[in-house]
């Protein structure tokens, strides 16, 4: 997406200010102004001297769109991919205090399966007079 709307602003950019400014001579001096733009490292009273109007909207506009839009989304692609990850290591890792009542549920069922068998081997053996 990045990509698509920041070859859309280069060509924009190339077309409207090819004539009246230096820095966007070539395709590829328009790039660097649009990625020092990117960086907020640009002077914008070019653009405004280039042309009052679309200058400054032009200016706004790729701001607006890259700066806030475009890379905000690849940080809430990356907070979603590390709240995965989270989801599943929690999923594969579990808490042993949260375990601990099932676990001593099943050592206290086990501590019954042995003393009921103990009782009905005693029986056993008391019936059978030893």
């Amino acid at each position: 997406m990045f990509a698509i709307v920041f070859i859309s602003f280069l060509s924009l950019f190339y077309l409207l200010f090819v004539s009246k400014l230096s820095s966007c001579s070539s395709l590829l001096n328009t790039a660097q102004l649009l990625f020092k733009m990117t960086l907020i490292k640009c002077d914008a009273s070019e653009m405004t001297e280039a042309n009052a109007f679309l200058g400054p909207f032009c200016f706004t506009l790729f701001i607006f769109l890259v700066v806030f839009v475009c890379l905000s989304l690849k940080k809430l692609n990356q907070t979603e991919i590390q709240e995965e990850r989270d989801c599943r290591m929690r999923s594969q890792y579990f808490d042993p205090i949260q375990n601990f009542p099932d676990r001593i549920d099943q050592l206290l069922e086990a501590f019954d399966r042995i003393y009921v068998d103990q009782q009905a081997e005693l029986l056993r053996l008391k019936k059978a007079g030893v």
